[in-house]
Formats: structure tokens, sequence, C-alpha cells
């Protein structure tokens, strides 16, 4: 492979998370092809020059969709490499790994530690560019033969330990990848042992770099907690996802060199998953305290991926206060939200709006609005193996149809219970809609039907079942204006 051509590829990776990822995404997509069966150790790409390369463009596989693909290439490499990792288990998970990585007592007082935008704000700490050098001498042939650490040391400026910190540091970005792809693909077991290995390798290094990884690190193992029902661990992992990257100066250990995003989307990242956990917990103020705070931030930096999340989030915290008052505030932070991902071509982020916006027409009254939109939702979320996207799908389908068709939301509620409890994910969250739990009292053959269309679908590895479900007798998906689009 020509080495422009690497670097071409390391360059797209350094702008992921920055205002320039839709080009970066672009670039890596109508390179695909080649980076895959570039990925693919030999004779003469070892496993551990690939390390470097996918710890830089990793996330370029879950923000495309590709979730489940990220996790093959990445996992193949890794047992290629022969890293051993440990084996954190997400079970007791507080002694496993949180207690490990968490200071005592540090469960966040309300409101959420929340860091001064200026703390983070800084021109190098915002705008800064990463050094592809660093990057670049990783992947070299000599990398094969001295090791990574070797390879790096001269574009890096380090020696002794320094070599060593270089190529950890990488292969906790890798580590952190391959936990991004697997929570992706709701793999949340092997997200959470990727997530604490990758925190594992960090911590040993002082600097930006390790920060950055830490906190990445932390923000995902809190984003396993929170989907799996344990709030209170996400809000500590996501606060030591906050301190991890607000405490550290640009001189403390040498400034950033390769590691991303920056430490302002850290930041960002970790108050609006925050936020995120302090919606489940219905604390709507606090909720909607870290959402404004990260979409400053974002607003700041330019990072158009979390933008949209947090104007998504905060319209979601909008609709949540109910009343026409509610939906008003939130119809247009959706709109917002749904065009800034078209735009980035975010499959994935997409589908979420769309079902947002489902819920925000339901609550609205307009429930033939709200089942096209889950439908048009579903047939995505399921294209790319997205399980709790689909269980949330026939949440907002069995809603549509409650006072209407009970059997037929007590199908769907049914079949969402079940999904989510093939991943190991909150089943409360189902049972909280008011209509729930009645229904599966009173239909309970129908909902035993859903859970069993949900089993025979995680048994084969589809989603035909469920996705039947949310649009049998639905009307058609609509475009943007609301109009039937034509199939």
């Amino acid at each position: 492979m020509a080495d422009a051509t690497i670097e071409d590829w390391l360059v797209a990776g350094s702008r992921l998370w920055t205002s320039d990822e839709r080009l970066a995404l672009c670039n890596l997509a109508s390179s695909e092809a080649a980076i895959v069966a570039h990925c693919s150790p030999s004779a003469e790409t070892t496993a551990l020059q690939l390390i470097p390369l996918l710890a830089s463009i990793a996330p370029y596989f879950h923000m495309r969709g590709k979730q489940r693909h990220g996790v093959s290439i990445l996992s193949r490499v890794l047992e290629a490499s022969g890293i051993e990792q440990r084996d954190f288990v997400i079970e007791g998970a507080r002694a496993d790994f949180a207690e490990a990585l968490l200071e005592k007592n540090s469960v966040p007082s309300a409101p959420f530690p929340i860091a001064p935008p200026e703390r983070v704000l800084g021109a190098r700490c915002c705008g800064e560019t990463v050094d592809i050098g660093v990057w670049r001498a990783a992947v070299a042939p000599d990398a094969a033969r001295g090791g990574a650490g070797a390879a790096v040391a001269s574009a890096a400026g380090d020696a002794g330990a320094g070599d060593s910190r270089v190529a950890d540091l990488m292969r906790a970005c890798f580590l952190d990848g391959l936990g991004q792809n697997a929570y992706a693909a709701t793999d949340y077991v092997a997200a959470w042992r990727s997530f604490a290995n990758a925190h594992d390798v960090a911590t040993q290094h002082p600097g930006v770099d390790a920060a950055i990884v830490c906190s990445r690190a932390l923000d995902g193992a809190g984003r396993v907690a929170r989907e799996r029902g344990d709030y209170a661990l996400s809000l500590e992992l996501h606060a030591a996802a906050l301190r991890a990257a607000s405490g550290v100066d640009e001189g403390d250990g040498g400034a950033r060199r390769f590691a991303a995003p920056s430490l302002a989307v850290c930041c960002a990242n970790a108050l609006s998953n925050a936020g995120v956990a302090c919606y489940r917990l219905r604390d709507l103020d606090v909720s909607a305290a870290l959402h404004t705070r990260a979409l400053a931030l974002r607003e700041a930096s330019g990072e158009q991926r979390g933008l949209a999340s947090s104007l998504g989030n905060l319209a979601l915290v909008h609709a949540t206060r109910g009343g026409a008052e509610g939906r008003a505030a939130a119809a247009p932070l959706y709109a917002r939200s749904l065009k800034i991902r078209r735009d980035l071509e975010d499959t994935w982020g997409v589908a979420g709006s769309l079902r947002a916006l489902a819920d925000l027409a339901l609550d609205g009254g307009d429930a033939a609005t709200a089942s096209a939109r889950a439908r048009e939702a579903v047939e995505v979320f399921a294209a790319v193996g997205d399980a709790l996207g689909v269980a949330e799908c026939l949440e907002t389908a069995g809603r549509a149809v409650c006072s209407t068709d009970a059997a037929a939301a007590a199908k769907r509620f049914g079949a969402a219970v079940r999904l989510r409890r093939s991943l190991a994910a909150d089943e409360a969250v189902v049972m909280r809609h008011a209509a729930a739990e009645q229904l599966r009292d009173i239909e309970r053959a129908s909902w035993d039907e859903g859970e069993a269309s949900a089993a025979a679908d995680t048994r084969e590895g589809t989603f035909t079942r469920c996705c039947a479900l949310v649009a049998r007798d639905f009307p058609a998906p609509l475009d943007d204006s609301g109009a039937p689009r034509s199939r």
C-alpha cells in the first residue's frame, strides 16, 4: 500500500470529531475497500503495524453505521497481535472495574460537576492539530521490526520511556475504538472489557494524550452502565471522564500530539452522556443544564456530530416536560439535529432523529406521522444491526396503537422487552410506559407472542419479525416535509 494512501487515511482519522468530519468520513468511505484489504495481517503488514492505523480510524465504522464490520476487523487484528487483555467482566462491575478506577465517595453531588467552558476552550485545547508524524512513524515498515514504540521515537521527540508511552497509548486508542464499535453493535460485555482495558493502559502514563484516552474510555464505560440500567454508576463514570479531560494542563507530561478528540470534545461528551443518565432518572432540570453546557462546548468547537446529539437531547427534555409549549420548543431542535445528521450522512443518527420525531408526533396526538417515522427508523436500525434502536421503535409503535389495538400494542411492547433482555439492557425503560404493565396482564397471549417473535429474531440474527411488527398496518415513511416518501 502506498505511503501516501495510508497518510490520507491517517489525516482523515485525525479529523473525526472536528468541523471537518463530514469530509473525513467521505474520504474514508471512498477508500473503505482498500482499508479493509490492507487491514488483514500478512507477511508485509503485521498486526502491530495495523493497530496504530486502526486506532486512528476505528470510529469511522460506527460513525457510518458499520459497527459490526468494525468489530470484526479490529477483533481479528487484536487476536493476531498477541496483545493480552485483562478479562474485565461486566457482572459485578463495581468490584471488577469501577472500584479500581473511581475515587472513593466519588458519586457526584447535585448538580453534576460542570467544567467551566473557559477551562477547556483555550486555543490549543479546542483547535489544536493532531501530529500525523507520530501516526506515520507507527505504521512505517520499521515499526514491524523495532516495535511501534521504537518507530515513533524520532517523530515524537521522545526517548527511553517515551517510546513505550506512545505505543501504549496508541494501543489504548485501538482498544477504545473496539469498545466504541462493540457498544454501537449493542455487545455491552465486549464493549465494557475493551473500555476497561483501554483505561487500564492509559492510566499508566501522564500527559494530555493519556488524559484524552482515559476520558474516552470512562465515558464509554458510562454509556454501557447506563444502557444496563445502573444510572448511579453511569454518573460516576461520566464524572470521572469529565475530571480526566478538564483536570489536565497542556504542560502536564507534554502537549497533545496524536490522541483525538480534543479535550473540549471529551468534556462535552462526558457532560452530554451524564445528561442522558440524569434524564433516565427523570431529573430534568439537571439533565437540561448538562445538555446546555455540552451544547455550548460543541457549538464553540464546531463538532457537528456532537452538536446534533446535544440538540436532540435538549429537545427530548423539552418534549418530556409536556404540553404544547414543550413540543413547540422541541420541534426546531429536532429538525436542526436531523438536518445535521443527514448532512453528515450519519445513518445511525438519522434513525435516532426519526424515532425521536415519531415520539414527538405521538405526544402531539398525531399517531399516523408517529407510525410512519417509526417505520422508517426501524428499517435503518435493522440495517445497521442496532437491536436497541429496534427495541425503541417497537416501544414507539406500541404507544401509537395503545388506544386502538391493545393486542398489537402488547405484541410490540413484549417484543421490545425481549430484545432488551437479550442485550442485558434495562427493561424498565419499556415498563415505564403507562400502559405497558396493564397490557402485559390483560393481553398476555399477545405479549408472549411479541416476545417469541423477538426471541426468534435473536436466534436467527435478524430483525425480520420485529420490523414487521412495527410496519404492520402503518403508513409509508414520510419525507422531511411530512409527505409520503416514495419507496
